[in-house]
């Protein structure tokens, strides 16, 4: 029987031996911790499902551009006719054999324009395809950087209400201790502090919860399903608060300067007129340089034949179909045109948003910061009042300063982000530090 307990406790060990190798060999691929905010900003230059579809359509509009800069417009097509014909005689009677194969090598000459049309399409879509990404990934940076705020902003309303039951159980249970003892406190008044204990109780557990939630949140922000950070650095926003806010016009004019989605809009409509003269270019002449090789088969014999020549083909009647075409590419490019000045009104109404954000986050900063210097300087009363022996809330104040460095920090990383989402507006780079 030992000897059975001494094998399974041998399977056991070997199991957890290789469990702890998986897991170090798969942490290899995670970032090391404390996680820094600057770490964390490099994954929103990974795959991620976010930014999937922007560089899927990348891919595709570069294959477009390849193809139509492409000079290689060889085309190359058999034709295989195998048949038996009537005779051509009046009164002879029967057919015969008259298979014929044609093999033709087409290459366009001159096409008036119709090149050029699709090369412009191509390279107008490529070019929003990479504006594009550039724009999904520094709106990765900014949900990447807000999930990071999260999880130490959680941190810190969890250490709040720990404190905060801390205080309400050490209360509860010193009555409930003199109370037994010394039978000095009613048991209504115990009751009452017990109660106070546990909803201060759930409160922790629903702020701990939150903790682990914000960190599955940014997990999945940068990619990783199977990993959950741990630990976090705080990282040094002083940057961004003491960043000088600059008058709303002067902010405005740099905004629609280099805004994405004005330039996408713009990009949009030069598309749009692109597409048209494609669709404009589809009724034009083409000339094309053609060489035919065919051979027949009959049961009389066989010939061979050989041609080149010039094609020149010229649309002539199309019914309403270009009218219809060219009415169609001109309602997509009023469209684009309207888009684009909805789209600047959008950008003039977010930038007044985050600007008066801006404003109203450092008039806020500096309640916080008067609040956590008092809260500092009251704490620092309190202990020497304890250190004493004289009446002290020490416990309060401590609970009072960790609530106002919360506050402090929830009002930094708010300009943080506020400013990231404006240098994202105007193009500039998200938390270059």
């Amino acid at each position: 029987m030992l000897l059975d307990a001494h094998k399974s406790m041998k399977r056991l060990g070997v199991f957890f031996l290789s469990v702890w190798l998986a897991a170090v060999v798969e942490a290899n691929d995670f970032p090391a911790e404390p996680l820094t905010l600057s770490t964390a900003l490099s994954f929103a230059e990974q795959p991620h499902p976010f930014t999937s579809n922007a560089r899927l359509d990348l891919e595709l509009a570069k294959v477009n551009q390849a193809f139509h800069g492409s000079s290689n417009r060889l085309d190359l097509e058999a034709l295989i006719v195998p048949q038996r014909v009537d005779q051509a005689v009046s009164g002879s009677g029967g057919s015969f054999t008259d298979s014929y194969a044609t093999l033709r090598i087409r290459h366009p000459i001159y096409d008036f324009g119709r090149g050029k049309a699709n090369q412009s399409h191509a390279s107008t879509d490529l070019a929003i395809a990479e504006h594009n990404l550039k724009f999904v990934q520094a709106a990765r940076k900014i949900e990447i950087m807000q999930r990071f705020f999260d999880v130490l902003i959680a941190d810190l309303d969890y250490g709040v209400k720990n404190e905060k039951m801390t205080l309400t159980f050490l209360r509860y249970n010193r009555y409930q201790e003199e109370m037994d003892m010394h039978q000095s406190h009613a048991e209504v008044d115990v009751l009452d502090l017990e109660t106070i204990y546990r909803e201060a109780f759930v409160v922790r557990q629903a702020a701990n919860f939150e903790r682990r939630n914000a960190r599955r949140t940014l997990a999945l922000a940068l990619g990783f399903t199977d990993y959950v950070p741990r630990d976090l650095a705080t990282p040094d926003v002083s940057a961004y608060v003491t960043r000088e806010v600059p008058e709303f016009e002067i902010l405005l004019d740099e905004v629609l300067q280099n805004n994405h989605d004005m330039k996408q809009a713009e990009l949009n409509l030069d598309k749009a007129t692109a597409a048209s003269e494609v669709s404009k270019s589809k009724y034009l002449p083409q000339l094309d340089a053609v060489l035919e090789a065919t051979n027949w088969h009959r049961e009389t014999g066989s010939r061979n034949a050989t041609s080149v020549g010039i094609q020149f083909t010229v649309p002539l009647v199309s019914g309403a179909r270009k009218s219809r075409d060219q009415r169609i590419s001109h309602i997509a490019v009023e469209r684009a045109r309207a888009r684009l000045a909805e789209t600047e009104h959008a950008v003039r109404q977010k930038t007044f948003d985050l600007w008066q954000a801006l404003t109203l986050h450092h008039v806020r900063l500096s309640a916080a910061e008067v609040r956590l210097n008092y809260r500092d300087q009251y704490m620092d009363r309190a202990r020497a009042l304890y250190e004493l022996e004289e009446r002290s809330d020490l416990g309060d104040a401590q609970a009072e300063l960790l609530r106002a460095l919360l506050e402090s920090n929830r009002v930094e990383y708010a300009l943080a982000l506020t400013w990231s989402e404006l240098d994202a507006l105007m193009g500039k780079p998200v938390f270059p530090f």
